[in-house]
């Protein structure tokens, strides 16, 4: 049987449910009570490194939440980060935050962020770029703590061995402006971005054409580097050439996925004329990949040649004005190209997998996305939303586009895309896809409240109690205070003690109603409290529902106990004198054992006349 409770309002309701039965031997356990408390609205803490994330929060979650948005940068890095700060929210959601460098204390932030939702049961969800996409930067301890938080993996670790040739400009018209300092740089980030068992090769190109390095795995990285940082610059500008030997390197590759990068200013000065775009078709001919790095020369022929070599090769263009330009091209541009990690340039169909989920609520289809970060579902993760695509290797994927599990005693969500970006532009220009986002927040509204440092737990024995206090935050130093009021209206103040775990105490619970807990603890200057309800209907022995184990009736018994039903005893240990009397059939065993061995001879050596003689009777 079920009831509707009405929470439309806050406050705390008094429940009290009795079941009326007729001819009923006992009603020692027809009533059962309970208290809830029914909040306003939950709270969320939204922090982002995107300013523009800062409206979309308002827009999405303001109605459902009471909304605490953060906007990190440069100057402003401070989060809350310990749990007693935390703890007054029910959701936190990091949208396009990179927690190893945006923020003050990542690792205690992210520690107290795991202990909210694994214990406490509140939720997290992540949107945008979680800034986990590659392998070197989730080396970082901080992105590793929350990528194993995450229901889905960020990353394509799916992709075969690649190919890559580095073809570096190292003629004299890269003096101007360092530029030349500057191809250096970005050659040597493009290692950092390789998988360890992936080849490349580096090419230089002037008046003459160097095989700096050889094909070799980007394992022996130190090795390449040094071999990198000892060029020196020549006079005459043949990048056709050095197209031509980087082809002539990556030709016997064919099985693998190969591309070649040209880091040049895009000004192939010499006394001779070639024409690398016919160089650039014959290379994409053989399906080599091609992409461009404008080092900082905006003349408009440096600009079309580089352009036209990349769009001819099936490649990317980019252009980093200055050294420290380098750095940020290769990271969010580069490195989502090789690692094959961001999605986009295309309208993508989301496709619906579970269509009954509640964040589906009243919604049949969605509209296109524009991009997406690449990841790939964990074994129990839930689904709801994918996007199907094909990667360079020509392999197939369902990408997750919305995923969430249950992580430990709470819920965490992936949202794949970015929530103010043009990736989403389609989605919020509608109903639907706004409707989503917002029933992602009501989805993930945890159960219970909990807005205090601890969680506190009862286990009823019999006629004790034993109040658990989980306090994650807590040491051993800290001094924590039951304040417990009685159902008969007295009440007394119990210090819990520490069992290396959690902080216990057991109080009497012989009595049926409600036992009011008032707990505070102390910690430094500081102190924290927090009020609970247990509420005992009925006595454990008048509890049908209980399952009774034989082993504890058959110690109960063994140890003078007794059970009884409704107040009659049925079951009890008698103690009593009980006589006891040995019999010995030694004697009547052996007779019978003699009367057989004579049956046995006169069976064996009679005939059967002879004893028809011998038990015949004579007549008088």
């Amino acid at each position: 049987m079920n009831f509707d409770l009405n929470t439309a309002e806050s406050g705390n309701y008094n429940y009290r449910v009795e079941l009326l039965v007729s001819n009923d031997t006992s009603g020692l356990n027809n009533v059962m009570q309970f208290k809830q408390n029914v909040t306003s609205q939950p709270k969320m803490l939204f922090v982002s490194a995107k300013k523009a994330d800062k409206a979309y929060a308002e827009a999405l979650y303001g109605n459902t939440y009471d909304l605490d948005t953060i906007i990190v940068d440069a100057n402003n890095k401070n989060v809350p980060f310990t749990i007693e700060q935390l703890c007054d929210y029910d959701t936190f959601v990091l949208s396009n935050l990179n927690v190893a460098e945006d923020i003050e204390n990542p690792t205690l932030f992210l520690s107290s962020i795991d202990t909210l939702v694994s214990k406490f049961g509140k939720s997290l969800i992540t949107l945008g770029n979680t800034y986990i996409q590659s392998n070197e930067e989730i080396k970082n301890d901080n992105l590793t703590q929350l990528s194993n938080m995450l229901p889905v993996n960020y990353g394509n670790n799916e992709t075969e061995t690649k190919v890559v040739a580095i073809v570096l400009d190292i003629s004299r018209s890269m003096e101007n402006l360092e530029r030349y300092i500057m191809a250096k740089e970005a050659a040597i980030q493009l290692l950092d971005y390789l998988e360890e068992d992936d080849l490349v090769t580096v090419i230089g190109f002037a008046g003459e054409i160097q095989v700096v390095q050889p094909i070799t795995t980007v394992s022996n990285k130190e090795s390449i580097i040094e071999r990198i940082n000892s060029i020196e610059m020549q006079n005459g500008t043949y990048l056709y050439h050095g197209m031509q030997q980087a082809k002539k390197m990556l030709t016997p590759y064919a099985n693998y996925y190969r591309e070649m990068f040209i880091l040049s200013d895009g000004l192939p000065y010499s006394t001779e004329t070639y024409n690398e775009r016919k160089m650039a078709e014959e290379i994409a001919a053989q399906n080599i990949t091609i992409s461009t790095l404008n080092t900082g020369c905006d003349d408009y022929k440096a600009v079309n040649l580089m352009t036209d070599i990349a769009e001819i090769g099936g490649g990317n263009y980019y252009f980093a004005k200055d050294l420290d330009d380098v750095k940020d091209v290769i990271i969010n541009d580069i490195a989502d190209d090789i690692t094959d990690t961001v999605i986009e340039k295309g309208n993508f169909n989301v496709d619906i997998k579970i269509s009954k989920d509640d964040v589906l609520n009243g919604i049949v289809s969605l509209p296109v996305l524009n991009g997406y970060y690449f990841s790939t579902p964990k074994s129990s993760a839930n689904v709801v939303l994918s996007s199907h695509y094909v990667n360079k290797d020509n392999k197939e994927f369902d990408v997750p586009i919305y995923a969430y599990w249950n992580y430990g005693e709470g819920n965490v969500a992936s949202f794949s895309s970015d929530i103010s970006s043009e990736w989403t532009a389609n989605w919020l220009a509608g109903t639907t896809g706004e409707a989503l986002l917002i029933n992602s927040g009501k989805t993930n509204i945890p159960n219970e409240r909990i807005d205090s440092p601890f969680i506190l737990n009862t286990k009823q024995n019999g006629t004790s109690l034993d109040v658990i206090v989980t306090a994650p935050s807590l040491n051993v130093g800290s001094k924590l205070i039951l304040n417990v009021e009685y159902p008969e209206g007295n009440s007394e103040d119990i210090e819990l003690i520490f069992d290396s775990k959690n902080y216990v105490a057991t109080i009497d619970c012989s009595s049926v109603g409600n036992y009011e807990f008032n707990l505070s603890y102390t910690l430094g200057n500081k102190e924290y409290t927090d009020s609970y309800t247990y509420t005992l209907s009925y006595l454990s022995e008048y509890n049908s529902f209980e399952d009774y184990q034989v082993s504890d009736l058959y110690f109960m018994i063994n140890n003078n106990g007794e059970v009884s039903e409704n107040g009659k005893l049925k079951l009890e240990n008698n103690n009593s004198y009980v006589e006891t009397y040995i019999y010995d059939f030694t004697n009547v065993f052996m007779i019978i054992c003699v009367v057989l061995f004579v049956l046995d001879i006169i069976v064996r050596k009679l005939k059967w006349n002879d004893i028809k003689t011998l038990f015949r009777f004579k007549k008088r």
